[in-house]
C-alpha cells in the first residue's frame, strides 16, 4: 500500500507545480514541509480533496502516513473556507501523531481563521514546544495575541520570529501593527515599509500601510497602496471597499463609485456598508443612489441605522424616520464610529438640501480624535465645499 499512497502524493505533487524530490523528502522527513507548503498554497477543488479522500480510504497506511494525508487534505479544506472539516481533519492527525509541530501549527491556523484565539495559541505553544526554532509558529502566535490585545507577548514573540529568522518580512509587519494600537504612527510605518520591502508580493502588506496612510490622513499614499494592494489580489471584496471609501473621502466620487460597485455587486461583498456608501459616492457623482443600492442591497433587515438608511435609499422608509433611528443610536456608538454617523447623517441632509444641519453635522465630525482622522478629514473638505455660513459672509474684516 505504502508504494500506491507515494505515487498518488506524487501525482498530486505535479498537479500544484512541485517536484517529485521534494515529496520522496517529506515523506522520508520528520516534519512533512514541502507538503505542507503544497497544500496550503493551491486552490482547493473537488478532485484534489477526493484524491486525499482516496488515500486515506487505504487499509495499509500506517498512522503517521495517514496523518499527514488528514493534514494535506485540512488545507484544502481551509482553502475551501470549509473550516470545520479541516478542523476536524487535523485534530484526527494529532490524534495519529501527536509529535508533529506542523500539526498544531496549521490547527492553530484553523482556530485563527474561527476566531478562536486563545485555542489557537494553546496549538502554537504545543507547535513551538515540538520545534522551538519555528519562526512561523512564533509569529503566528504574536499574530494571536495581537487580536487579543495582549501586544507585549505579540511583541514578544515577532521579535522572536526575528530572531529565529533575521528578514522575516511577516514578522515586522507584525511590529508594525502593535506600533499602530500603541499610536505610534512613524514606527509602526517603518515597520510596514521594511515588510513591503522585504516582500512586495505581499498583498496585506500593502493594505495594513495603506490603512495606516488613511487613518493619518495621508490619502494619496493610502490610495496608491490599495491599489498595489488589488494588484496582487484582484478578487478581494473588502479592496476594492476600502479603496471606494479613500476615493469617497477625497472627493472622488465616480471612482468611489466604481470601486464600491465592484465591492457590493460582483464581489458580493458581506460588508452591508459597501452597498451605503455606493449610494452616497453614486448620488455625489449625480447619480440616483437609491437605484445603485437597490441592486446590490444585502439580505436581511437587523434593526441598526445602517439598513435603515439602505432602505431610504430604495424609498421605503423616510428621512425623518432614519434620522430618529440615528439619533438614538448616538449615544449607543463606540468613539471611533461616531464620525462616520454624524458624516451620513450630514450626507443625508445635504440630499434634502438642509444645509444648516449638514453644516453642523460635518462640524461635529471634523471635530473627533485621531481614532477616525480620515473621516474628520473628509468632513472638513465638505464644509470647505459647502462654503461659509451666511452670516461669515456677510462678517466684515476688522
Amino acid at each position: 500500500m505504502r508504494p500506491l499512497i507515494l505515487r498518488a502524493l506524487l501525482a498530486l505533487a505535479m498537479t500544484v507545480g512541485i517536484g517529485a524530490t521534494d515529496v520522496v523528502e517529506a515523506w522520508a522527513a520528520v516534519e512533512p514541509v514541502d507538503l505542507a507548503r503544497c497544500a496550503r498554497s493551491v486552490e482547493a477543488n473537488d478532485e484534489e480533496i477526493a484524491l486525499c479522500t482516496q488515500l486515506l480510504a487505504g487499509s495499509d497506511a500506517t498512522p503517521e502516513e495517514r496523518a499527514r494525508i488528514l493534514a494535506a487534505r485540512a488545507q484544502r479544506y481551509r482553502s475551501a473556507g470549509k473550516l470545520n472539516l479541516a478542523l476536524a481533519d487535523l485534530t484526527a492527525a494529532i490524534a495519529l501523531n501527536p509529535n508533529s509541530s506542523y500539526h498544531y501549527l496549521n490547527r492553530g491556523n484553523i482556530q485563527t481563521d474561527r476566531r478562536r484565539y486563545d485555542q489557537a495559541i494553546s496549538d502554537y505553544t504545543r507547535s513551538i514546544e515540538l520545534r522551538p526554532d519555528s519562526a512561523v509558529a512564533f509569529q503566528n502566535r504574536a499574530g494571536a495575541y495581537f487580536s487579543l490585545k495582549r501586544y507585549e507577548e505579540s511583541q514578544r514573540d515577532n521579535d522572536e520570529a526575528l530572531r529565529l529568522r533575521p528578514g522575516y518580512a511577516y514578522a515586522y509587519d507584525g511590529r508594525g501593527n502593535i506600533l499602530w494600537a500603541r499610536g505610534d504612527f512613524a514606527a509602526a510605518l517603518a515597520e510596514y515599509d521594511t515588510a513591503v520591502k522585504l516582500d512586495p508580493t505581499v498583498w496585506s502588506f500593502w493594505r495594513n500601510r495603506a490603512n495606516l496612510h488613511r487613518d493619518t490622513g495621508r490619502l494619496d499614499m493610502a490610495l496608491a497602496d490599495f491599489t498595489a494592494a488589488i494588484d496582487r489580489s484582484p478578487r478581494n471584496a473588502d479592496l476594492f471597499h476600502a479603496r471606494g471609501v479613500v476615493h469617497l473621502y477625497r472627493g472622488a466620487y465616480a471612482e468611489a463609485a466604481q470601486d464600491l460597485a465592484m465591492a457590493a455587486g460582483e464581489l458580493k461583498s458581506a460588508n452591508r456598508y459597501a452597498a451605503l456608501w455606493l449610494g452616497l459616492a453614486t448620488a455625489r457623482a449625480g447619480g440616483d443612489g437609491r437605484i445603485e443600492v437597490l441592486r446590490v442591497m444585502p439580505g436581511g433587515t437587523p434593526v441598526d441605522w445602517v439598513p435603515l438608511l439602505l432602505r431610504y435609499f430604495v424609498g421605503h422608509v423616510g428621512l425623518a424616520e432614519v434620522e430618529k433611528s440615528i439619533s438614538g443610536a448616538e449615544p449607543m456608538v463606540a468613539r471611533e464610529r461616531a464620525c462616520d454617523l454624524a458624516y451620513v447623517t450630514a450626507m443625508l441632509a445635504i440630499s434634502r438640501n438642509d444645509k444648516v444641519t449638514a453644516r453642523a453635522k460635518f462640524e461635529a465630525a471634523a471635530g473627533v480624535d485621531r481614532n477616525n482622522l480620515v473621516c474628520s478629514l473628509a468632513s472638513r473638505h465638505e464644509l470647505q465645499r459647502l462654503g461659509p455660513t451666511a452670516a461669515k459672509a456677510k462678517a466684515k474684516p476688522t
